[in-house]
């Protein structure tokens, strides 16, 4: 779900100004359990609507793992 999302609503100045993450939201999988923020600006037209995005709770995609690594990793702030 999260490479349909992220490829056809991703803003282009997120994808200049992160062309890593950009990429890898559009290639990975988001694991089960895996949490992502995405912030909207409905001012934009609906295609290029997500004008940032960020990993939440240790969430980590697919690629950045060992491939035989089924683990899903959350650390949490007791900060907060």
């Amino acid at each position: 779900m999260n490479t349909r999302l992220c490829d056809g609503f991703l803003a282009d100045e997120f994808r200049e100004r992160e062309p890593a993450l950009a990429a890898q939201l559009k290639r990975d999988k988001l694991p089960n359990c895996g949490v992502i923020a995405l912030r909207v600006d409905f001012d934009r037209p609906v295609g290029r609507c997500v004008d940032d995005v960020r990993l939440l709770f240790g969430t980590t995609l697919a690629s950045s793992r060992p491939p035989n690594d089924r683990r899903i990793s959350v650390r949490v702030n007791s900060n907060v």
